[in-house]
């Protein structure tokens, strides 16, 4: 019994000697010159969220903030002997309102404040996009393919190398009718086989009958900013803007003159990127 309460002493005192060294250590810390100055200023490093921006039926994406993570940013700071907002390590603040608490909103545009554009393709059954695909490569820019369900049967090996290239591809079910049971295959492979963890559907005005749809298995429905036909270059001198979601099908006439619309919307100093990029809060 004796020994047994010797070593119940020796276990109570090495926990309040070890609980004394934590509450040492801390307030070594907290006293430490770097700590104070990074308590000070962290607050004017701070980014806060914007929500996402929505109007009845629609919405735009936010834009996540950020705030400095005070204990890994004094480690690292701590390791050079002195404070450096260059040094500083982030934690990001999502929004309260994002887009995946909305899908049953048509996505109608990217937040301006990014100063980002995205390139929809609208890839129908007998399409072909190789000339597309080598113009992008060549320009260095993402875009994304909404791709219709015959299409992606006759060319379904070209799915991984299309996401390898930095392209999202979106859901086009078939011939855009998104009634159709064969819509879920097509999402399925599009998830699984591409591992594209977010699906889009496309509706060129606010269909409800898309989003009834699209909504039950979290895909964003995308309603163009502007859909380009006849004329894609001029129209899009028209109509650019930040933001902006551009709708263009597969022709000679897109593939003549995509090098000069990506030139023109890259000299407006917007940045093309895939719509995954875009969207992202």
């Amino acid at each position: 019994m004796k020994k047994f309460l010797q070593a119940t002493g020796l276990i109570a005192l090495l926990a309040v000697t070890f609980f004394s060294t934590e509450q040492t250590i801390l307030v070594v810390k907290d006293m430490d010159d770097i700590m104070v100055e990074l308590k000070q200023k962290s607050k004017a490093y701070e980014v806060k969220p914007q929500d996402a921006i929505i109007k009845e039926d629609t919405i735009v994406p936010g834009i996540a903030g950020k705030t400095v993570d005070i204990n890994k940013s004094y480690v690292k700071m701590k390791q050079y002997g002195k404070f450096d907002p260059n040094l500083l390590i982030y934690k990001q603040l999502s929004p309260a309102e994002t887009l995946d608490h909305h899908y049953k909103k048509f996505i109608v545009g990217g937040n301006p404040t990014k100063r980002m554009v995205s390139l929809l393709f609208r890839v129908s059954e007998a399409d072909e996009i190789e000339k597309i695909r080598h113009i992008l490569r060549e320009k260095q820019v993402a875009a994304t393919f909404f791709i219709d369900g015959n299409w992606l049967e006759q060319h379904v090996e070209l799915l991984e190398p299309l996401i390898a290239e930095g392209h999202t591809i979106g859901n086009f079910s078939y011939h855009r009718n998104y009634k159709d049971s064969s819509f879920v295959w097509i999402d399925t492979i599009i998830k699984r086989i591409g591992k594209q963890q977010q699906s889009y559907c496309y509706a060129e005005k606010k269909e409800q009958a898309v989003i009834d749809v699209c909504h039950l298995y979290q895909d964003m429905t995308i309603v163009p900013t502007m859909v380009l036909k006849d004329q894609p270059l001029t129209e899009l001198k028209k109509q650019l803007k930040a933001g902006s979601l551009i709708s263009l099908p597969i022709s000679d006439q897109v593939e003549q003159e995509l090098p000069s619309m990506i030139q023109y919307i890259e000299s407006r100093g917007y940045q093309l990127t895939n719509l995954g990029t875009h969207l992202k809060e």
